[in-house]
């Protein structure tokens, strides 16, 4: 399957009644403030309620990312709000940041471990600004690479955990260390977790209709660690309404 280059997509609310592609135009125009002469295509997926806009370079797509911060806004003719979320259409080339890793760490250790996310252009030292006295490296690595995977958020590199960012980075579980997914629906928790699974029949649609406090799963018996619960009356039930009286022992004559 071919690789989309230097281009974005728009994904609209499912949702979000029909438009027309002049109104689709006019907000790539005064929503994302996209130039004439920067872009190069504009596809329209009706069915998927996807836009996809092709730039001259991926310059102008990582301005678009960076300044839209992968959200925007579609106000329909109707005065309703739908949400826009903006990403990478295919992998193509990222900056991408890492943090924590000891300067020592030779380049090729570095190429050698991140060979399997993509090609790798180049690798340069992030510097402190000139607002600051030392100008010197300030131990974040900005690498330039083609992606063909993505990366996760945090990795070992050479014995060293470091942490990852870029542009259109998916979410990372940390407990499996894979993107894309977080706790709730990591695939290796729900196959180490057949023996809950089969305790209950209760669907993600019944909690959605029941509540969150509705009870999953095989009700307990009375003599597995539960007690009835006995309401006990207080102090001014259990006297007719006025504070109950103690009896205290006669003192010894």
């Amino acid at each position: 399957m071919a690789e989309r280059k230097h281009t974005i997509v728009c994904t609209f609310e499912q949702t979000i009644p029909r438009i027309s592609a002049h109104e689709i135009h006019e907000w790539i125009h005064d929503q994302l403030q996209v130039t004439e002469n920067s872009v190069k295509m504009i596809q329209i997926d009706g069915t998927n309620r996807q836009v996809y806009i092709k730039f001259m370079d991926d310059e102008y797509v990582q301005d678009i990312l960076r300044t839209t911060n992968g959200h925007a806004a579609y106000r329909h003719v109707r005065w309703e709000i739908f949400q826009v979320s903006i990403d990478f259409a295919g992998m193509g080339s990222r900056r991408v940041r890492i943090a924590t890793l000891p300067p020592e760490i030779p380049e090729r250790t570095i190429r050698a471990a991140l060979a399997q996310y993509g090609e790798i252009k180049t690798i340069q030292d992030e510097t402190w600004s000139k607002a600051y006295r030392y100008q010197v490296a300030n131990g974040i690595k900005v690498i330039t690479i083609n992606l063909t995977k993505h990366l996760p958020s945090h990795m070992t590199i050479s014995g060293n955990t470091v942490l990852t960012s870029y542009d259109g980075q998916p979410l990372t579980y940390y407990g499996c260390g894979e993107t894309g997914h977080m706790y709730q629906v990591c695939p290796s928790r729900r196959g180490a977790s057949k023996e809950t699974t089969s305790m209950t029949d209760t669907t993600w649609a019944q909690i959605t209709a029941n509540g969150p406090n509705h009870q999953r799963g095989p009700k307990k018996t009375k003599g597995h660690n539960q007690q009835p619960h006995i309401q006990r009356p207080t102090p001014r039930e259990s006297n007719g309404g006025h504070p109950q009286e103690r009896n205290h022992p006669a003192p010894k004559q």
